[in-house]
C-alpha cells in the first residue's frame, strides 16, 4: 500500500514541476473602487502578463473611456470609473500593455510607433492599427 501511495504522489507531483508558474501582476488601484483591482489583475492574466500597473481615475475632459501610459518600469491605466463596460475597457487596455511589452506599440514624441511604422497622434482613433488589433481581441477576452 505504501508503494502505491508513493507512486500516486509522484504521478501527481512530477507533472506540476515542469509547469512554469508566473507571478501575479502587481496592481495598485488608486480609483477608490475595490473591484478595479481584481478586474485589472484578471485582464492582465488573460493576456499572460505579469507587470506592474497603477490604475487611476481619468481627469479632465477626454473622449476615451480609458488609456494607458508607460512610465519607466510600470504602466498606468487611466480610467473613467463611471462607464458601464469597465471589464471590456480594462481588457482593452491590457491588450495595449501586451502590445507594448511585445515591442509592437510605443508612444513617441508626436505620435506612436506600431510595428516599426510612425503614426501621428492626430490620427483618427478608428484608423489606428493598434486599436483595430485590440478591438478584435478584447471582446473575445471578456467572453471567456
Amino acid at each position: 500500500m505504501r508503494t502505491f501511495i508513493t507512486v500516486l504522489v509522484l504521478m501527481l507531483y512530477l507533472p506540476m514541476q515542469s509547469q512554469e508558474v508566473k507571478p501575479w501582476p502587481k496592481v495598485k488601484n488608486l480609483t477608490g473602487l475595490d473591484y478595479i483591482t481584481w478586474t485589472t489583475m484578471e485582464a492582465l492574466g488573460d493576456v499572460d502578463l505579469s507587470v506592474n500597473v497603477v490604475v487611476k481615475r481619468m481627469r479632465g475632459d477626454r473622449e476615451e473611456s480609458a488609456y494607458v501610459a508607460k512610465t519607466g518600469s510600470y504602466y498606468t491605466i487611466y480610467v473613467n470609473p463611471l462607464i458601464d463596460n469597465i471589464t471590456t475597457v480594462i481588457s482593452h487596455e491590457a491588450l495595449h500593455i501586451k502590445q507594448m511589452e511585445d515591442g509592437r506599440l510605443e508612444a513617441v514624441e508626436g505620435g506612436f510607433m506600431w510595428d516599426g511604422e510612425f503614426y501621428p497622434d492626430t490620427m483618427d482613433y478608428n484608423l489606428r492599427p493598434w486599436e483595430k488589433d485590440a478591438h478584435k481581441k478584447d471582446y473575445a477576452l471578456t467572453m471567456d
